[in-house]
């Protein structure tokens, strides 16, 4: 019984003071493409302005902060001016880095060069430990805030037949409290991202392929 007791106890400790890494970051999501579309004899000048919706999911990893799982929905308005979205998956660990640099400086890549797609967000900011939704007592390394370069290769950006190549200016501001409540519910990327598209339809939006 003694020895029960004691393991009971050996486990309760370990639980207690067992690191847990893993955790969601969502990110609002701004920006505007300057350039020409190429789809046409003689290219015109384009501007597209997007907003969306970036979540991914950080786990520590050989002691490095690796992004596990990342989906982002990009909006706006098409030719038409219709409101439109899309869905893109970035798990594939090719499409998204980040680095830390000593607790000061992150830099963000997503790319994505698949099919219709050929865009790349380009982000710094500094980072802090802050309470992502475990309290105060557990925080982790993010940046609240992104700056950086949005540029499209010849791709698509908010309708399938654009041929856009630009770039220009983008932003990323942490949505404190949808990543507190997806960290203390637990739930998911694709949790997350499928609740906002809900949002994005009930407004009209339409999602393109």
């Amino acid at each position: 019984m003694k020895k029960l007791m004691a393991l009971s106890l050996v486990l309760a400790v370990f639980v207690l003071c067992a690191p847990s890494f893993g955790y969601i970051l969502i990110y609002k999501v701004s920006g505007k493409i300057k350039g020409v579309d190429w789809n046409y004899e003689n290219p015109p000048a384009a501007s597209v302005s997007i907003k969306g919706y970036l979540a991914f999911n950080i786990d520590i990893i050989d002691y490095v902060e690796t992004i596990t799982e990342a989906q982002i929905v990009i909006y706006g308005k098409d030719r038409g001016s219709y409101p439109v979205y899309y869905i893109d998956n970035l798990t594939d660990p090719n499409k998204t880095a980040l680095w830390n640099d000593a607790g000061i400086i992150t830099a963000l890549d997503i790319l994505d060069s698949d099919g219709d797609f050929n865009y790349e967000f380009t982000m710094t900011g500094k980072v802090k430990d802050i309470d992502v939704g475990f309290g105060w007592d557990d925080t982790r390394p993010a940046a609240k805030s992104l700056k950086g370069v949005l540029t499209s290769w010849w791709g698509r950006i908010l309708d399938p037949s654009q041929n856009l190549f630009g770039s220009g200016t983008a932003s990323m501001s942490l949505d404190s409290k949808k990543t507190k409540n997806a960290n203390y519910y637990a739930y998911d990327v694709n949790y997350v991202i499928t609740s906002f598209i809900g949002t994005l339809e009930a407004k009209g939006y339409n999602e393109i392929y």
